[in-house]
């Protein structure tokens, strides 16, 4: 029963009820592999990395392939990269993606396609309970996309030496955001904190710089505030959609410098670089984003809320309370602390025993030869 409490108590901290935590208290699996599973996939008060599930549609290009190949790499290990293809598209029926979001533990994916109407298709989508909060779909640009396999000597993560090593899988990318269409740009507003939850990977609190070893950089431009030469130039084609993201990411490098204590960061292009135009995107039902917002809110304040006694803290894994108690040196005395100690370890006074000094009796042998001698017989 104190797994159900525990669990009672995350979701009053988030203030839903899952299907997965309702199944552990009303029809509780007999096994214990599928009560692990189910807390798994139930709400918690300190969230796990967020998993993806990478998705193809009927028709794919190689370019989108190789795409899928890249972010695979970059979410590395909490990324799963389907085979099979979803012949229902996200926009139109989301009853697939939820399905195998769901059979996969993932709240985030990424679904890509490609067609005559809209070719080389990319859509981002993450989920909150196994339910839509918000997707956006995003034109690639062919002829500008680079692979990391395009760029030389990053190819292998695992390699020892620092000039052939990108990163390593599963470390924790920066996020740099630059642009000014983030702040005016209303929808643009709404995507930066989803590519942050996208992106962001697993949640720490201390970071040592030493470890840095990637970041993502993302840049936004309207292509209205840029002037019609410059368009032509760089054969930017505003009919298209007027929001421009490119994605671009680096590799951090520690050099040296004249200052004694500060290196030189030096950034390093190792793929991918993709130029992405926004086609359209989808919120969720309000109750949902309610529900979500609800959560994380429940959740600062309950891990941020500092105990009143003294010498009591919150402990944030179990979600429980627990207290430091300080006695005196003097009542120390661990010759007199009574404990619960087990048969073996008492001490015995082997003097007050009955059956010391009473000499065995000897057994009937069934051995023939040993019973004349002991006169057995």
């Amino acid at each position: 029963q104190k797994p159900v409490k525990r669990i009672r108590r995350s979701e009053e901290a988030f203030g839903i009820m899952s299907e997965a935590a309702l199944r552990l208290q009303t029809n509780r699996p007999k096994s214990r592999r599928a009560v692990r599973a189910l807390k798994d996939k139930a709400p918690k008060v300190i969230e796990d990395a967020k998993k993806q599930v990478l998705l193809r549609g009927t028709k794919t290009s190689p370019t989108m392939n190789q795409i899928l190949k890249d972010l695979n790499k970059l979410k590395q290990p909490h990324s799963v990269l389907l085979p099979r293809r979803v012949e229902k598209r996200p926009f139109e029926d989301f009853e697939s993606v939820a399905f195998l979001s769901d059979k996969n533990d993932c709240s985030l994916f990424a679904f890509c396609s490609h067609t005559k109407k809209r070719p080389n298709n990319l859509i981002f989508g993450r989920l909150f309970d196994f339910q839509l909060l918000d997707m956006y779909e995003f034109g690639v640009d062919d002829a500008t996309y680079l692979s990391t396999e395009a760029f030389e000597g990053v190819v292998d993560p695992t390699s020892v030496a620092p000039s052939d090593k990108s990163f390593v899988h599963g470390s924790k990318p920066g996020l740099l955001f630059q642009g000014e269409a983030f702040q005016n740009d209303m929808i643009l507003k709404d995507l930066k904190p989803f590519l942050i939850d996208f992106f962001n990977g697993e949640p720490i609190k201390k970071m040592n710089l030493i470890t840095f070893e990637h970041v993502l950089v993302f840049t936004a431009v309207n292509l209205d505030e840029v002037a019609t030469d410059k368009q032509e130039e760089y054969k930017l084609n505003p009919k298209q959609g007027n929001i421009m993201l490119l994605l671009r990411h680096y590799k951090i490098e520690y050099q040296r410098s004249s200052h004694n204590k500060l290196p030189f960061v030096h950034l390093k292009e190792i793929g991918p670089s993709m130029d992405l135009r926004l086609r359209r995107f989808e919120k969720g039902n309000d109750e949902v984003r309610q529900m979500s917002q609800k959560s994380v809110h429940k959740n600062t304040l309950l891990l941020n809320k500092k105990p009143k006694k003294k010498n009591v803290f919150l402990d944030k894994v179990l979600n429980e309370r627990r207290g430091k108690i300080y006695i005196q040196q003097s009542d120390q005395n661990l010759d007199k602390l009574k404990t619960k100690k087990m048969k073996p370890l008492r001490d015995r006074d082997r003097s007050k025993n009955p059956y010391k000094n009473t000499p065995k009796k000897k057994k009937n042998s069934n051995n023939k030869k040993v019973r004349i001698k002991t006169n057995q017989l």
